[in-house]
Formats: structure tokens, C-alpha cells, sequence
């Protein structure tokens, strides 16, 4: 049987959250970034901002789960399914890691892990879907891949462009590292986090199909 997740009194348990027998399937979202407050309005930070908004529209709380998942985690209900959403605390190469403990303890598999991370390859203000594949480039992406031994996860990638003159690969880099102007950061918190919404209710609408497997 597949379980569903609750949260007990931190009593109750080490962590503050159990894992209990349920007729509904568990999601794991991601949103990838770089702890600390010097990174939080990055673009390389777009994963963080969009699940941070996500969870603040369904009025669920962050819990800290350093010691068990190395992540922020919050238990919420988003685009109409029980989800985890976890916020890896490892700094972004090394973020699979925490995908990792996340979904061995909660017996969540491959294909019901949804990652939400910046892309400079989608254009700036723009929300993808990419349903499995290769990392792209990404490191964050790069070390899930790794982690969980594959690649056959859906992402929605969040269009973060690039600079004309990023010609070489540090320009890319001081440019997902810097921070976003108040529109461009407004932008992401409302319309970018709607256009994920979206996404998500299609990408778990597809996970419910004939033939899916749940």
C-alpha cells in the first residue's frame, strides 16, 4: 500500500513527522537554491522562492529537519496532492543528498520527485516542463541525478534567461548569482509561482493517467 504523510506533535517523534499507512500517494517537491541570506533573491535561487510561495499559499509552516534530511520541509496540500516540499540546506551542487534521505524515509520513488529550479536556457520570466533527461548543465539537477541512480523525474524549470554578453561561463555564473531586481523577484513570487502551479496540477493529472502506474 502506498502511504500518505502527517505530521505528529515533535513529542511524538524525533522529527516532528511520521509516515502512516493512506490511500493517497505522497509527492516530494524540490525547490533547489543555496542556503543563507546573501543568496536569497538570486536567480540561482528561483527553486527556494517559488516553493516558499507555494507553501505560503496553502498556510502550511516550514519545519527545519537538518539533522534527519539536511532540508527545510514543510507538509502541504499543492495542486490538489499531499506533498512534501523540501528545501536542501547543502548548498546546490550537493543538493541531491537530501533528495536522497527524503525519499528513502518516506518511501517515495523516482517518478513521483518533482524538482523546481532556475534555467537560463528558458527565457526569463518563462515556466517549463521537462518530464525526465539529463541535467543540462545543472549542478543542482546533476547531484539528484547522481543521488538517486536517475534521471526519470519531472522538473519545472524556471526561466531565469542570461545576460547578451555571458559569453563565458562565469559571466552565467555572476549572473544566476546576483540578485534579481524588486520586479523581477515580484514577478517570480506571483506569476511565475501561478504559471508553476499550473504545471504541477498537469504534471500530477498526467501521474493519475491509465497506464502511469499510480
Amino acid at each position: 500500500m502506498r502511504c500518505t504523510l502527517t505530521w505528529l506533535t515533535p513529542d511524538s517523534v524525533e522529527s516532528g513527522c511520521a509516515f502512516f499507512s493512506g490511500q493517497t500517494t505522497v509527492k516530494l517537491l524540490v525547490g533547489l537554491g543555496n542556503p543563507g541570506k546573501k543568496y536569497e533573491s538570486t536567480r540561482h535561487n528561483a527553486g527556494f522562492i517559488v516553493v516558499e510561495e507555494l507553501v505560503r499559499q496553502a498556510g502550511a509552516d516550514w519545519r527545519d529537519e537538518s539533522s534527519r534530511f539536511e532540508a527545510l520541509t514543510a507538509k502541504a496540500v499543492i495542486a490538489g496532492e499531499e506533498c512534501l516540499v523540501i528545501k536542501p540546506q547543502t548548498f546546490m551542487n550537493v543538493s541531491g543528498r537530501s533528495v536522497q534521505k527524503a525519499a528513502a524515509y518516506f518511501k517515495i520513488p523516482v517518478s513521483d520527485i518533482v524538482v523546481l529550479y532556475d534555467d537560463i536556457d528558458v527565457p526569463a520570466g518563462k515556466v517549463k516542463v521537462r518530464t525526465a533527461g539529463g541535467h543540462g548543465g545543472h549542478n543542482g539537477i546533476r547531484s539528484i541525478i547522481e543521488c538517486m541512480g536517475s534521471a526519470g523525474f519531472p522538473r519545472v524549470k524556471l526561466g531565469v534567461g542570461k545576460p547578451l554578453e555571458a559569453t563565458f561561463q562565469v559571466a552565467v555564473a555572476d549572473w544566476v548569482l546576483a540578485p534579481m531586481g524588486l520586479a523581477e523577484l515580484e514577478n517570480m513570487r506571483s506569476v511565475m509561482t501561478d504559471e508553476a502551479l499550473l504545471r504541477l496540477k498537469n504534471i500530477f493529472q498526467g501521474s493519475r493517467s491509465p497506464g502511469s502506474g499510480n
